[in-house]
């Protein structure tokens, strides 16, 4: 089992899956349920040992009442011995807890194991705000190095976000690569990222802009993210269309930068930010490992302290669980208004 931040303990719930809504790629929805595949595929490995018994015992059955009786036995030893597996392949056995030994070495080992065992994660049900706020608002690392990208003097304050450039990180001015998502015609952060040394691939079907060459670092697209490829109704406020948008591993693949490292990933994108958690969690697990920090906007309405099926708190709390359990944590967080700006931070070997 593994423990994460918040007392994670409970199912996975892979599985929690948000209702679109009008948003600019992604949905608040109603509570996931708590299903836990694992138990799931256990039920379905006992109910087929179990079709295959009232097979073998029907009337086409040859041999012997011991023959039989050998058999099933066999039959039996083999389906209880491929539900141990199952079961130790999903967590349900002692023994079998991460532990996070001090070291950038051993973390990448844990890291690794979480990675080949996304269901290895256990989520506690969210029963309060403050529990809730806790998880948004709790750094769980230190950074001693932040720097200020976007913003004031040439953009507008929402734009700001902080990137940790601690050694530990390695985010090399003269090699970094940095995508974002959400521009809303202030590329104040893009820019600086660009004036730092990192290429920067932006993002933005909303502006009426076609794909161009900002700068000698920047390149802009006018494609969304979601969690998948297609057209979806996007924009903010009154505006809204049918726009191109597509996953994130997709994206990464169409500039060359398949399995390679990543250094920041900015997220601004009204909610769509519940897309890019549930295809990067349950589908590119493989990408997710290569980002070094994740800074993003989380639009679950702060201003709202309840908590019940239908609120956006319970459709984020399970990712910001798996976050964790994906070796992410809180480096930086701070106050956007109802919303919340938070960092992400993946620590290990760079």
């Amino acid at each position: 089992m593994v423990t994460c931040g918040f007392g994670c303990e409970a199912d996975t719930g892979a599985h929690h899956r948000h209702n679109s809504a009008k948003h600019l790629g992604g949905g608040v929805g109603v509570q996931p349920r708590r299903s836990n595949p694992g138990i799931n595929r256990l039920k379905q490995t006992t109910l087929g040992a179990s079709r295959r018994s009232d097979v073998f015992s029907g009337c086409g059955e040859r041999g012997s009442g011991n023959e039989v009786e050998s058999d099933a036995a066999s039959r039996e030893e083999n389906d209880l011995s491929k539900e141990r597996e199952l079961a130790k392949e999903n967590g349900f056995v002692e023994g079998n807890a991460f532990t996070d030994e001090d070291g950038l070495a051993d973390k990448n080992s844990i890291a690794q194991e979480k990675l080949q065992n996304p269901l290895a994660c256990n989520i506690p049900a969210l029963q309060t705000y403050s529990q809730f706020m806790s998880a948004i608002q709790t750094l769980e690392t230190h950074c001693s190095h932040p720097k200020t990208f976007g913003g004031p003097p040439q953009g507008e304050p929402g734009a700001r976000k902080i990137i940790c450039l601690d050694d530990r990180f390695r985010i090399d001015p003269n090699n970094c690569t940095v995508f974002s998502f959400g521009i809303n015609r202030d590329f104040s952060f893009e820019d600086d990222m660009g004036r730092y040394g990192c290429q920067v691939f932006a993002y933005d079907p909303t502006m009426g802009v076609e794909d161009h060459q900002r700068s000698e670092k920047v390149r802009f697209f006018a494609t969304g993210i979601s969690n998948y490829n297609g057209t979806k109704l996007v924009g903010m406020g009154k505006s809204w269309s049918m726009q191109k948008v597509d996953r994130f591993e997709n994206l990464v693949k169409a500039v060359g930068m398949e399995g390679r490292t990543i250094d920041v990933v900015k997220l601004d994108v009204e909610l769509a930010e519940l897309d890019f958690f549930q295809d990067m969690l349950f589908n590119s697990r493989h990408v997710l490992k290569n980002i070094k920090q994740i800074a993003m906007e989380i639009h679950s309405n702060l201003y709202k302290n309840a908590v019940g099926q239908l609120s956006s708190h319970q459709v984020f709390w399970p990712y910001l669980n798996l976050m964790r359990c994906a070796g992410f944590k809180l480096i930086t967080t701070r106050s956007g208004g109802k919303w919340r700006e938070v960092v992400w931070a993946q620590e290990k070997l760079w």
